[in-house]
């Protein structure tokens, strides 16, 4: 079994985005969350 076909067979973009989306929301998140407790 070569790890490269392997990688290929098992990588899941969307997964990968809604991931990356969620943290960018999450950093938002806390942003707001930031400025709104230093009022």
């Amino acid at each position: 079994m070569n790890w490269q076909s392997f990688k290929e067979k098992h990588t899941l973009p969307t997964e990968v985005e809604e991931a990356h989306k969620f943290i960018i929301q999450l950093i938002q998140y806390r942003k707001m969350h930031n400025i709104l407790s230093s009022r």
